[in-house]
């Protein structure tokens, strides 16, 4: 082998020319081709780290890598994100690929994403740079109290937090982040102050939050601001912007004659306005002010999800009618996979296999799948209907790192069961457990503590029930329409709630304001307010095709439905603005399986994030 010698700034590193050239593409061309370093002994390396390029050479020698463990500095651990950064430079693609699985499955959090986002960004890390996004917007609350929050440099701060994507409880949230970045090295960075103001959406903050942004140092330490935030404050109190001088004089301009024809109170207006003095703003601050008003509201990336079979090549002829055929053989021929499928804007595309509920013997039924915290939760459901093969094991997918989790036992086996989680508490619902008996029980599980409870049973038994979260109070719509108080750990029956023509809820979902259900058999879709004396039903309409299937996304509502009669799969959409239905796909041959019963159905990021 013809040795080679790496210099990197005051370093040498002792390598082999075939070891770089049969893992690097870069130094293969090095080295093969007609470039200067072809005959050297030494060759200089620049823009990479030496620790870096050492842990590089010796995976390169002994074909493993532990990024858990540095054993040349037994006090620090692996500096992933520069190897990471060497092997995209000089071309290790199998390093890449190792240092990018365990940055997704194992290294990223809420302390150093920020250095994962704008790393992946620099090096047009495609998947890593989408991960590091999501979860940089997704867990914002989280992220703006961490030390690489605050050591952000300006022009970094201002790309993150103006994104139209950042999940912010409020505006004041994001306006109290900029200022904790601001104060945290005050006299550096003050002088960016219209930069950091920009990326606070004023138009959605209140009277109040404005009114206490002028006791931050981000505001009172400078006049411009101030007097900015003053006009933004008029401008939300009268629609005009005008000075309390201003406003009195037109009030009593806009009555005729002098004085003596006015009335005293429009007399003793005019008075005050005179000796009070115009404190209107200039015409800088007016045009700073409206340009902090132009952008909306955020809207997160989310798209509607469902989960459904995805029907896989017959391995065999099984349909022969013949019924010797053992158990056993049946349940080996296995023609679906269950998958989370998401809206492109074109089509539903297949993304998460939900492989641990595939391992039973054949495909399951009655399972139920949702989602908190952009963690999957897969339970319960029964693998061949009379056999007691039952899945009583809570498996948690993490969208983030890709890997699954075991995370508790179900205290009994069940299948069509309801599910909901309610702060940081899992609801399971009723449900058919063995022997096919309609069950009662309410099982709740802690995810802090990881500790189940019996709750009070259900008035009545029931299962395949539709649910939703109001309020912090859970409704539940099955034979009767009955509310969990989760505070008072009761249940109460809503007999003020009456589905037309007595027709069974299929699907139900809230935005906080408003409950919206729709019906089953006639898909009708329908919105209340459940806490009024008289509980009134209003119709917005119908879709086309029935389905349990639906969720709520972004001021719309997505419901995927079959048809059995003419075998026609399809989504539609009501949106709430504008009251109007519109079907956006559908379809009478596909390999998705849509007329499964509600197995789940919610909002994923599932979007690529380019802009």
């Amino acid at each position: 082998m013809t040795s080679i010698i790496l210099l990197i700034d005051d370093q040498r590193f002792e390598t082999s020319k075939e070891l770089l050239s049969n893992h690097s593409p870069f130094f293969l061309a090095m080295f093969k081709h007609d470039f200067t370093e072809k005959n050297k002994h030494e060759i200089t390396l620049s823009g990479v780290d030496p620790h870096a390029m050492k842990l590089i050479l010796d995976f390169l020698k002994t074909q493993k890598i532990d990024f858990t463990h540095d054993a040349s500095n037994e006090k620090s651990e692996i500096p992933v994100l520069d190897i990471l950064e060497a092997s995209c430079m000089y071309q290790f693609e199998s390093i890449q690929e190792k240092c990018i699985s365990y940055i997704i499955s194992h290294w990223l959090s809420n302390e150093n994403v920020l250095q994962a986002l704008f790393t992946a960004d620099r090096l047009s890390l495609i998947n890593l740079h989408k991960k590091a996004r999501i979860m940089s917007y997704w867990n914002f609350s989280e992220i703006r109290l961490t030390e690489s929050f605050l050591n952000m440099n300006i022009e970094c701060l201002v790309k993150y937090l103006d994104s139209d994507y950042l999940r912010a409880t409020s505006e004041f949230e994001v306006f109290e982040a900029v200022c904790t970045w601001l104060n945290h090295a005050f006299e550096e960075r003050v002088f960016h102050t219209y930069e950091l103001l920009s990326v606070v959406r004023f138009g959605l903050c209140s009277g109040f939050d404005l009114n206490s942004m002028k006791y931050y140092s981000l505001i009172s330490e400078t006049p411009q601001a101030v007097l900015i935030v003053d006009f933004l404050i008029r401008l939300k109190q009268n629609g005009a912007g005008d000075c309390e001088a201003c406003i009195l004089n037109k009030e009593c301009g806009s009555v005729a004659g002098d004085d003596e024809a006015l009335s005293p109170a429009s007399r003793f207006k005019r008075k005050r306005s005179v000796s009070l003095r115009c404190t209107c703003a200039d015409a800088i601050t007016v045009e700073a002010a409206n340009k902090l008003l132009v952008k909306g509201p955020r809207t997160l990336p989310l798209v509607p999800c469902v989960v459904a079979n995805k029907r896989l090549p017959s391995l065999a002829n099984v349909a022969d009618g013949s019924s010797s055929m053992s158990t056993s053989k049946v349940m080996k021929q296995k023609l679906v996979s269950p998958f989370v499928f998401y809206w492109d804007g074109t089509t539903l595309r297949p993304e998460i296999l939900l492989s641990k509920i595939d391992e039973g013997p054949c495909e399951a039924i009655g399972y139920r799948t949702v989602c908190k915290d952009l963690k999957l939760y897969v339970l319960g459901g029964e693998y061949l209907m009379g056999y007691g093969a039952h899945n009583t094991s809570v498996w948690v997918y993490d969208i983030w790192r890709e890997t699954w989790s075991f995370e508790t036992s179900l205290p009994k086996a069940v299948r069509n069961h309801t599910v909901c989680f309610e702060g940081d508490s899992l609801y399971v619902i009723g449900g058919v457990g063995k022997h096919r008996v309609v069950e009662d029980a309410l099982h709740i599980y802690d995810l802090i503590n990881k500790t189940w409870r019996l709750g009070p049973p259900l008035p009545q038994a029931m299962y395949s029930a539709a649910c939703c979260v109001y309020k912090g109070q859970i409704f539940v719509f099955g034979s009767i329409i009955v509310t969990f108080r989760t505070q008072e750990n009761t249940w109460m029956a809503m007999n003020n709630i009456v589905i037309p023509n007595n027709l069974s809820v299929a699907s139900a979902m809230t935005d906080n304001e408003w409950m919206y259900v729709i019906a089953n058999t006639r898909p009708d879709l329908y919105r209340f307010q459940p806490y009024n004396e008289h509980v009134e039903l209003e119709h917005l309409g119908r879709f086309q095709i029935e389905g349990k299937n639906a969720c709520l996304v972004n001021n719309c509502i997505y419901k995927f439905g079959y048809d059995g009669t003419d075998y026609k799969y399809n989504l539609e959409m009501f949106c709430i603005e504008t009251k109007s239905f519109k079907v956006l796909w559908e379809c009478s041959e596909t390999d998705i399986g849509l007329d499964t019963a509600n197995e789940g159905c919610f909002p994923l990021p599932m979007v690529d994030m380019t802009t």
